[in-house]
């Protein structure tokens, strides 16, 4: 666990986002690095409400603030692909595309993705026959590039603007998105408001009860941006208390590139009785505190590998400057010291200063020679690709996984 008391963020105690009680215990304190500029936050604490077991991230910003960092510092854009996903992710969308239409089978129903990113999983409905698709993501380039790629409309707002809707939809989708969202609760009734009457409610969050199975890089499930770590019984009972009843629930692995996401994948029926009945085994707390343990021993790993570069007085390289970096330089694994700049095909985060440290386009790379250090598990082989078969980097790439 680490040393940063609570003491040292800047926001007051957060309400659990599902039960609204104040009542919790810490887990861990996980911290960041901070951007020059657009950053969200320089770490949360790690709780679990003791009233409704769900885990979360507390001393974090309201949901405004939310709002506008993913309108602006989006990394869901993909404008080094030309707006589109990478292709493992087609296999996700089609998956969660037929699962849906399991049961809501009518073509011609209105369908709505919330936090949709450039349209890809509307665009895999599309290909199933659906006709009637809107999407909501509140990056404006999102937008852009869904209309472009592939014909849908995507509107550039946030479940926040949804408030005062009079649309209705046959169901809302949210993929990859609630564990994001600050006000869960709040948010997932105003989107049983946005549901026709018996309408349904597709959600797929990351699974906390399988962090551990499937780790990829030490604590990266406590990412920037996730901030609710959902188990199947704390799922289901914040969508019940909004007048939802469980319909169908999966626990399927995603596939990141060559990382795996283990995923809970649900649909619920507005004014509908559950079909399914779930106990809390295993629990939120028992999961996070074993995935807490595991992280602790590969992060052993990560800083002798990192220690052995810094032993050398040579300066570095480093591409990434999202959650894995911040989280190596807030706990001082990696010091700028030795780190000549980050690289990052971001252009949101390019042109900025990270810890005093420029981040600078891969495009500059043809002025470097020097060892470059991949500080991603996720999109490691991605990035090692990209380095040696597009720029032709001829300086030694290393490898932290």
């Amino acid at each position: 666990m680490s040393d940063t008391s609570s003491a040292a963020l800047p926001f007051a105690q957060r309400a659990c986002p599902s039960c609204d009680s104040l009542e919790r215990h810490l887990i861990f304190a996980q911290r960041f690095e901070r951007l020059s500029s657009g950053s969200l936050l320089s770490g949360y604490d790690v709780v679990v409400c003791d009233n409704c077991g769900l885990g979360y991230a507390d001393r974090i910003p309201a949901q405004a603030e939310f709002d506008t960092y993913y309108r602006q510092m989006s990394k869901y854009e993909n404008q080094h692909h030309g707006g589109a996903p990478a292709a493992y992710l087609e296999a996700t969308y089609g998956s969660i595309a037929r699962f849906v239409s399991d049961a809501v089978p009518d073509k011609n129903a209105r369908l709505l993705d919330v936090g949709c990113a450039t349209g890809a999983l509307l665009a895999a409905f599309k290909r199933l026959g659906y006709t009637s698709l809107l999407g909501l993501d509140p990056s404006p380039v999102c937008a852009r590039s869904a209309a472009d790629l592939y014909g849908i409309e995507v509107r550039a707002q946030t479940i926040t603007d949804l408030a005062d809707s009079t649309e209705r939809f046959d169901c809302v989708m949210l993929s990859s998105v609630l564990e994001h969202v600050h006000d869960a609760r709040e948010s997932v009734s105003q989107l049983v408001n946005l549901l026709r009457p018996g309408g349904m409610l597709f959600i797929e969050v990351p699974d906390a009860t399988r962090f551990t199975e499937h780790l990829s890089a030490p604590y990266q499930q406590f990412s920037m941006e996730h901030i609710n770590f959902f188990t199947p019984y704390t799922l289901a009972r914040l969508c019940e208390t909004g007048g939802l009843g469980l319909i169908a629930l999966e626990q399927p692995t995603r596939i990141l590139d060559t990382a795996e996401e283990p995923a809970i994948t649900s649909i619920f029926g507005r004014d509908r009785p559950s079909a399914v009945t779930l106990q809390d085994v295993p629990t939120t707390d028992a999961s996070l505190r074993g995935y807490v343990e595991e992280s602790r021993l590969l992060d052993q790993q990560v800083r002798s590998r990192i220690e052995t570069l810094q032993a050398s007085d040579e300066k570095f390289l480093v591409w990434g400057a999202g959650t894995h970096t911040l989280r190596l330089l807030a706990s001082k694994i990696l010091r700028t010291e030795h780190v000549e700049a980050f690289i990052d095909s971001n252009p949101r985060y390019q042109d900025k200063l990270l810890a005093g440290v420029p981040v600078r386009s891969p495009s500059t790379l043809d002025r470097h020679k020097t060892s470059i250090v991949v500080s991603s598990r996720v999109f490691q082989e991605e990035i090692v690709k990209t380095l040696r078969d597009e720029l032709r980097y001829q300086g030694e790439v290393v490898t932290l996984y």
